[in-house]
């Protein structure tokens, strides 16, 4: 606030910080591969990437719009109208959720099979 909002003094701030400038190797990493490659001592983070139902989740997490809403029924995400294309069947309907429902953990989502990836 001191910098009236301004952006360049908001990056210069955090880059000259001494968080920022911290090495993200450890001080003796080689030491301690060689001893423990493997990390079953777990001296380092193990990387992994998010799947996209955690990513999902974490965003809207994040975003403060989780609703965490536990069972029930699944709620149906909006999709294009060629992606919906050919469920005109008896049994294969597909109706939009609201968007408090369609905020929901991903493991509620509901998928079809038969969908064709484009």
């Amino acid at each position: 606030m001191d910098g009236v909002w301004q952006i360049k003094r908001l990056h210069k701030l955090i880059m000259l910080s001494k968080t920022y400038q911290q090495s993200s190797q450890h001080p003796q990493q080689k030491s301690y591969e060689e001893l423990d490659f493997e990390n079953r001592r777990i001296w380092r983070k193990i990387r992994r990437q998010l799947d996209a139902e955690s990513l999902r989740d974490a965003m809207l997490t994040v975003n403060g719009q989780l609703n965490r809403l536990f069972g029930g029924e699944s709620f149906y995400p909006r999709m294009s109208s060629e992606a919906l294309e050919g469920l005109s069947r008896k049994g294969n309907s597909w109706e939009h959720s609201t968007m408090q429902d369609r905020r929901r953990r991903s493991i509620y989502m509901a998928t079809r099979r038969s969908f064709s990836q484009r």
